[in-house]
């Protein structure tokens, strides 16, 4: 699939500067970006048919981690993930 097959660009230009800016003062106000209706239908789709297609590879784990990711961005949020569902990389 194509960029825009998968982004509706339309409504969500990506690539243009002022877009990106209103998005991240967004995010830096509420410490959250929303955007409803980002992805096309047809992605979706696609998206949840690649994992229906792919369930058979997950497993289940009940490890307490913290994502040492989101520690290193400027919003200081300290919780533990609770990985129910995983699905490899490599799919």
């Amino acid at each position: 699939m194509q960029l825009n097959e998968i982004v509706q660009l339309d409504e969500f230009p990506i690539h243009d500067p002022l877009f990106i800016k209103q998005c991240k003062q967004q995010l830096d106000e509420n410490g959250a970006l929303v955007l409803a209706d980002f992805l096309s239908d047809s992605a979706i789709k696609k998206i949840v048919q690649e994992g229906l297609d792919n369930q058979h590879l997950a497993f289940f784990s009940s490890k307490q981690h913290n994502d040492k990711t989101i520690h290193k961005r400027k919003y200081p949020i300290r919780f533990y993930l609770k990985r129910r569902l995983f699905l490899p990389n490599s799919c």
